[in-house]
């Protein structure tokens, strides 16, 4: 019988992989239903309720670990106190989300009106009143659903995400196809999530008999429960402000319709993380094991630095065919003006491709609890992005966003994060980056020559040639990385892959076939 973590992680890749498609299908359709201007409004204020998801606090995380605490003690008396207590924060922090919310609903026309027009004003206050219900109605529910996750049922989570990602796309799509635009769809989203919040807290109180009773308080545990809290709310705010204030910026000097481009820009670098995140965190376990045995330094530099070649050969085959063909992509996609979209994006995804590979040596620093580090040099890389934001964006628009985010990236997550694994740590980074990056520049260049040669000989003005080319530069890429970029250990894993998929394939076909 699949235990309910492997069943977890593959319902959680098929859920990742479905989202994924939905919104590629999805989003050109949007975009074009809703045109420039309202998609950036709806684009716009999603990122502005976003930072109100800052108020959660991390109190969801500490949720989860309790719950699964006093399940193995089998203390459910104190599991249903611990429940009562967060639900109790939980609709003092709706109740503050309100007061923020009504304050920022109220100045909507001070904030946007360099960049918004007045119209669109309107529309924009229309759909943040509507996020603020949500997002008030939306905290409550967050409790449930971190029992269930304590619980760990993360398949039915994740099928629930699954099926509600499937159910938005068709209502939307019938919706717009009637003619309704922006506030349609947060209005949508709303009930969605009120229906969905609803399931999970039946299952919740039928199934899994969770009880509210009267809370424990006890002033010094909620204080700690904030404590420990805080690490997780640090970065979650760091991150927004990284990547989330060049939308606000945007939205303040600039207008709606550039906020809807450099929106689809920075969707594509989200991809682009979540391909590397979905390699990366597999590895906490592996590393928080091997720093508990104390095996030798080497043994783990060797294995940080192997991890890495794998998941670069993964970034490197996708960046380098989103620089081939992400204009002809974008073109086909949305059409030709959100260009734009794809410089941004290259502009983003090539430093953050050197900030991936680091996540696997900082899996060091979540192993040996060394992430408060971490935490601090986030907040330090969020100020000097805010500021930089600020001033570039009034000059150059959505490219000064790009290159504000870029040069805080390049200056503290890359330089200062490498130089701290390298004493901290004791990694050699001048080897991490000679055996990650530079071994592979010369296969990863010829690769990205030849396909620019083939593009120029086969454009791309259809999606059958669009095909047709990532087809051939799979194929380069795979001959190049084995002749030329491979160690033998890679080539082993490679042999090894290939071998079973024919192997798998063998099968397959004789027992379609009754062989």
């Amino acid at each position: 019988m699949i235990s309910k973590l492997k069943l977890g992680a593959l319902t959680s890749y098929l859920t990742m992989f479905v989202n994924n498609i939905l919104s590629l299908l999805f989003t050109p359709f949007l975009v074009d239903s809703l045109g420039k201007s309202q998609y950036g409004i709806y684009a716009l204020m999603g990122t502005l309720i976003g930072y109100m998801t800052l108020l959660d606090l991390g109190i969801g995380n500490s949720l989860v670990r309790y719950i699964a605490k006093y399940r193995a003690e089998e203390d459910m008396k104190s599991e249903s106190q611990f429940f009562s207590l967060c639900l109790i924060i939980y609709l003092g922090i709706s109740a503050l989300a309100l007061v923020v919310g009504i304050l920022i609903y109220s100045n909507i026309e001070i904030i946007f009106n360099q960049g918004l027009s007045v119209e669109e004003l309107e529309i924009a206050k229309i759909i943040f009143g509507i996020l603020i219900i949500n997002i008030v109605i939306a905290f409550p529910f967050n409790a449930f659903s971190s029992v269930l996750r304590g619980y760990e049922k993360f398949a039915l989570l994740n099928i629930t995400t699954m099926v509600r990602g499937v159910v938005r796309v068709g209502l939307l799509t019938l919706l717009l196809t009637f003619g309704y635009k922006a506030v349609t769809v947060v209005i949508v989203d709303t009930l969605i999530n009120i229906l969905f919040g609803v399931i999970n807290a039946s299952y919740v109180f039928i199934v899994i008999k969770e009880r509210i009773t009267r809370p424990k308080f006890n002033r010094s545990f909620v204080l700690k429960i904030f404590k420990q809290s805080s690490l997780s709310f640090v970065i979650s705010l760091s991150g927004l402000v990284i990547w989330q204030l060049g939308n606000i910026m945007l939205g303040m000097f600039s207008g709606a319709s550039v906020v809807a481009i450099y929106a689809v820009g920075l969707q594509f670098t989200t991809y682009y993380m979540n391909i590397a995140s979905s390699i990366s965190s597999v590895l906490i376990p592996r590393i928080t094991m091997m720093v508990t045995k104390n095996v030798s330094e080497n043994e783990m530099i060797t294995f940080i630095i192997r991890t890495a070649r794998l998941q670069f050969i993964v970034l490197g085959y996708v960046i380098g065919g989103f620089s081939l063909f992400g204009r002809g992509f974008l073109t086909l996609w949305l059409g030709s003006d959100y260009i734009t979209a794809w410089s941004i994006a290259m502009i983003l995804m090539v430093p953050q491709t050197f900030t991936l590979l680091l996540s696997v040596p900082g899996s060091m620093l979540i192993a040996k609890n060394k992430h408060g580090f971490k935490a601090l040099i986030s907040i330090i890389n969020a100020a000097i992005i805010a500021v930089l934001i600020y001033f570039l964006v009034q000059a150059y628009g959505p490219y000064g966003a790009t290159l504000g985010t870029t040069i805080g990236m390049l200056l503290v997550e890359i330089i200062i994060m490498s130089i701290y694994y390298h004493i901290v740590l004791s990694i050699n980074m001048l080897h991490f980056w000679k055996d990650t990056v530079l071994k592979f520049l010369p296969f990863v260049s010829i690769v990205i020559f030849i396909g620019v040669i083939i593009i120029k000989l086969v454009p791309i003005i259809s999606w059958k040639y669009l095909w047709l080319n990532g087809l051939v530069y799979t194929v380069l890429y795979c001959v190049f990385l084995y002749l030329l970029g491979a160690t033998n250990y890679e080539k082993s894993l490679i042999k090894v892959f290939i071998i079973g998929f024919l192997e798998r394939l063998k099968k397959s076909k004789k027992h379609r076939f009754g062989g």
